[in-house]
């Protein structure tokens, strides 16, 4: 086993957490998952229904609400289910939220898993229609 003197040790330490340091700013701007463009959605794929009167009416008071004025675009962007009032892309947060059937956009995730999924057939049993 290596000995270390104090001074090697306190030079070691500080470049691990030199290291960390750099990692954690190059971390800060990553673009969670959630609020990735799903590009081959439409804004017509999230539920209107389900996003007014189930999702809002849970994230906010209603006084909120009320005195809110935004457009259905600029509502669904402020909660990041869309990319931009502009664009109006849905991201993974807003069909996984709100949109009927999200599995739709998502079914690489269920194929080849030992839960019905097979690598060979490239099908699988979500139990969905």
């Amino acid at each position: 086993m290596q000995r270390y003197t104090d001074h090697e040790l306190e030079a070691l330490l500080n470049d691990t957490e030199s290291d960390l340091a750099e990692r954690k700013k190059s971390f800060k701007g990553d673009t969670p998952f959630d609020i990735y463009p799903v590009p081959s959605a439409k804004i017509t794929d999230l539920s209107k229904t389900i996003f007014e009167n189930e999702y809002l009416p849970s994230a906010f008071a209603a006084d909120i609400l009320e005195e809110n004025n935004r457009s259905y675009e600029e509502r669904l962007a402020s909660c990041k289910m869309v990319v931009s009032p502009d664009d109006t892309t849905p991201t993974v947060l807003g069909l996984l939220s709100v949109a009927l059937p999200a599995y739709a956009y998502f079914e690489f995730v269920l194929a080849g898993h030992a839960d019905g999924g097979s690598k060979s057939s490239g099908r699988h049993n979500s139990g969905r229609p």
